[in-house]
């Protein structure tokens, strides 16, 4: 979700000379991000705790939030009358239901009732859920963008753009928990095919 809101801001807050600049930093700072990562986190891996991870980035966040209050504009959104609660109910359901049926179907058994069951809440739920917004007079989001055929092909990207860093996510465990390499070297081994 960063990549699609940073875009936006870049385009909403920098004037229209210098926005090329800006997206070619931006350019750089999501092209490095991957390469170094993984190096930087099996560096804090091995010479720190885990929680490191997280604890480093309470100073970035601070100063993020101080350069966002200070140079990003306020926009005042629309607020909605009322809160889509029967949306908000059956996207909780669908959602869960899946969720746990994709998760336990290898322990559970896939054609076990529990798991047809919840796949079967789960789609139902779902399919109320969007018929519920685009009903809706203030829906809790709205559907109706996907009629844009531009945005469409946007999220289809996404969609694939996410699968591909798949491999980034199995390859650090395939490295450490089959090969037994450690943290460090794994961060290295990652560092040049990014």
């Amino acid at each position: 979700m960063i990549i699609p809101v940073t875009m936006a801001i870049v385009y909403q807050v920098i004037p229209k000379e210098i926005q090329a600049f800006a997206i070619s930093l931006w350019g750089l700072a999501a092209s490095l991000a991957p390469a170094f990562g993984p190096t930087i986190s099996g560096w804090l891996l091995q010479s720190f705790a885990w929680q490191w991870l997280f604890i480093m980035n309470i100073p970035i966040g601070i100063i993020a939030i101080f350069l966002v209050a200070k140079y990003i504009p306020y926009y005042r959104l629309n607020i909605p009358k009322s809160f889509d609660f029967l949306g908000f109910i059956t996207v909780i359901i669908g959602s869960a239901s899946l969720l746990l049926a994709f998760g336990q179907g290898h322990s559970w058994g896939w054609g076990s009732d529990k798991i047809v069951g919840l796949f079967i809440v789960g789609s139902i739920s779902l399919i109320l859920f969007i018929v519920r917004e685009l009903t809706a007079s203030t829906p809790l989001l709205n559907i109706r963008v996907f009629r844009n055929g531009r945005y469409t092909l946007s999220i289809i990207t996404n969609i694939l753009t996410i699968s591909l860093y798949a491999g980034t996510l199995l390859a650090p465990v395939f490295l450490q928990k089959v090969q037994s390499v450690t943290a460090m070297d794994t961060g290295l081994l990652l560092l040049p095919s990014s």
